[in-house]
């Protein structure tokens, strides 16, 4: 079953589930089959613009989706859904992919019926960000210096690169741009620490070395485990997601034959230095709902 999650950029597993379903910066689709889980897969939303609030409901069925799981949405788009065959559950406010897949996987999540949908439903002015019965956060100015510290509202444009290759690992361009609570450990902490004191419009270049980025590979997290143990269609190269303690863990399919699969649960950017291009698009202060679920929530 190949199931939606409408995440803040960059998306993945570790991504934030995005409280405007039909405004999500991105879509996390997960291949669930019994209790594991497969192919993980980010795709850009491409927003109401082509057809209105009943874009998503074609965009995400013409990907293959069988379930979605989200916060609020309008009536014409449950409905819609429904019609599509595609479930639609309740993320019950699991806070991020991997731990929305858990509960879902666990069959901990609510289906969405009639009642849930919010009462603005699909009228009234598309245009609005907020129109599926969410008030928008009213952010009160910054006094003083609007530049990045702990605790305020950053949007960063990006590009990371391998320095060593020269390879465009991630862009930000086409994906929405990066948009955290800073100070809050939410980024890797090589760049966190190089945008302390920046405003809106700096630009900058950070290398990252291994031990402030993704730390360094660990031999040890390179496993065997029972080719039966996979989906028949697993290829060397996939990333998938593995239960563990901790949640869904991606891991990459290093190798197959007829009895083991071969898998690398280190972070793909694992012992890599990285280099960061980023521009500072905004910096705001935080409302207090945010300091206290540590993200940002609109």
């Amino acid at each position: 079953m190949l199931v939606a999650i409408p995440t803040e950029a960059p998306g993945g597993l570790d991504a934030t589930i995005s409280e405007h379903f039909g405004h999500s910066e991105t879509y996390t689709l997960v291949q669930v089959e019994g209790e594991s889980t497969g192919e993980i897969t980010v795709i850009p939303n491409e927003g109401h613009a082509k057809g209105g609030c009943m874009a998503p409901v074609s965009f995400l069925r013409e990907q293959g989706v069988e379930a979605l799981v989200a916060g609020g949405m309008g009536g014409r788009p449950l409905a819609g859904f429904q019609e599509a065959g595609v479930s639609v559950f309740s993320h019950e406010k699991m806070g991020t992919v991997a731990k929305a897949i858990e509960a879902f996987i666990a069959g901990e999540l609510r289906e969405f019926g009639p009642a849930d949908a919010c009462s603005s439903g699909c009228s009234g002015d598309e245009s609005d960000p907020h129109h599926h019965g969410h008030a928008p956060i009213e952010r009160v100015p910054i006094e003083g210096p609007a530049d990045v510290r702990d605790d305020r509202v950053v949007t960063l444009d990006y590009v990371l690169r391998d320095p060593a290759t020269g390879e465009t690992l991630e862009v930000s361009e086409g994906r929405g741009p990066m948009r955290f609570l800073y100070g809050r450990g939410q980024i890797v902490a090589g760049l966190e620490r190089a945008l302390a004191g920046l405003s809106t419009g700096d630009r900058i270049r950070v290398a990252v070395p291994p031990e402030d980025g993704f730390g360094p590979r660990d031999p040890k997290r390179v496993i065997e485990v029972p080719r039966q143990n996979l989906p028949d269609d697993v290829e060397p190269g996939m990333v998938m997601a593995m239960r563990s303690p901790k949640g869904p863990t991606p891991v990459v399919v290093l190798s197959l034959d007829d009895d083991t699969a071969r898998l690398d649960a280190n972070h793909p950017y694992a012992g890599k230095e990285l280099d960061f291009e980023v521009t500072v698009v905004d910096v705001q202060a935080a409302v207090v709902e945010e300091l206290e679920a540590g993200r940002v929530l609109g």
